[in-house]
């Protein structure tokens, strides 16, 4: 009969921390940065995911409202076709208005 394996009653240090929620320290800088590089790569990181927010807010915004921009057409091409649709049934719309009175 083989030996069967066994579970491991006595986890390591690292999975005692990790399981009580202890987060791991975030991995050494790559070899052959200096930590002013390391640290200007994590402002240009930083600064590129505001300015990436900022802009998402913007189009969330935009979106909500209703209110078509440049930049929400330029992320959602399909809208210039349905603007232009709605541009054609206003201008209709008006014809007929004025053929009406």
């Amino acid at each position: 009969m083989a030996p069967q394996n066994k579970p491991n009653k006595n986890p390591k240090k690292e999975d005692k921390k990790e399981a009580k929620g202890v987060t791991p320290s975030p991995p050494a800088a790559p070899a052959g940065i200096s930590p002013n590089q390391e640290l200007q790569q994590l402002y240009t990181t930083q600064f590129n995911a505001e300015v990436d927010v900022a802009r998402l807010t913007r189009l969330l915004t935009a979106m909500e409202t209703g209110e078509i921009t440049e930049e929400l057409l330029e992320v959602c091409p399909e809208l210039v076709e349905v603007q232009q649709k709605n541009q054609k049934l206003k201008f209709r719309k008006t014809i007929l208005e004025r053929v009406r009175y």
